[in-house]
């Protein structure tokens, strides 16, 4: 007999476990469904703990015997991981704090270092002293362009009477600290706000000035 149902069981037609995806049973089924599960008691129903006291015990004394380095959870035998560089207390995921890991992967230390080629202008521009010199030319100026008196929007500040450029070659600027330590570079008074349009139409925007700035001969 035992053979016969276990071919029956093995032959039967099962339903695939996606069968259902998306798909909505009759309220026929439904109530089925509600009527069969009426009445019955699940088996951990009122239960807090699932295995006995004598178990638990049991279950404690076999991992205490596991030593502590085949533990699944052992890590060393450190408390908690320090930084590489500083010692500050880290996750477990970690080698580095972020302080330090940041301060590697800045300047030479970078992954994308190719020896300092970024030109120097460009570091300039974008160091944290003309981002703070930008803000106070529009704070000044009520972010509004000083020639056709647009207020709002994206803004350009732009170094005049004296260009950006006549300073840098003026003063002989050879690196960031230089260019930080000169006082004219940040003088608000050498300053204005201008539209995009605007300045597009100084005769000191991009490509002009550098053009300007290379030419062997003096600036007035």
């Amino acid at each position: 007999m035992l053979p016969v149902l276990c071919w029956y069981y093995m032959s039967a037609p099962r339903t695939p476990a996606r069968y259902w995806l998306g798909r909505k049973r009759s309220p026929e089924t439904i109530e089925k469904i509600r009527k069969a599960g009426k009445g019955r008691i699940p088996w951990n129903k009122g239960k807090r703990r699932i295995y006995s006291l004598e178990a638990r015990q049991r279950m404690s004394e076999a991992h205490k015997r596991i030593p502590p380095e085949k533990h699944a959870n052992w890590k060393g035998g450190v408390s908690r991981p320090s930084c590489m560089e500083c010692g500050t207390t880290i996750t477990y995921s970690r080698k580095r704090c972020i302080r330090c890991a940041g301060a590697m992967r800045r300047g030479s230390k970078a992954y994308q270092w190719r020896g300092g080629i970024t030109p120097l202008m460009m570091s300039i521009r974008n160091c944290k002293q003309t981002r703070e010199w930008r803000l106070a030319i529009f704070a000044r100026d009520n972010f509004t362009c000083k020639l056709c008196g647009k207020r709002g929007g994206t803004m350009h500040a732009d170094h005049y009477p004296r260009s950006f450029a006549e300073i840098f070659y003026a003063n002989k600027i050879q690196s960031l600290d230089e260019a930080v330590a000169c006082v004219e570079f940040w003088d608000i008074d050498n300053g204005r706000t201008l539209c995009i349009p605007c300045h597009r139409k100084a005769p000191t925007y991009n490509r002009r000035t550098v053009l300007r700035a290379v030419s062997p001969q003096p600036f007035p």
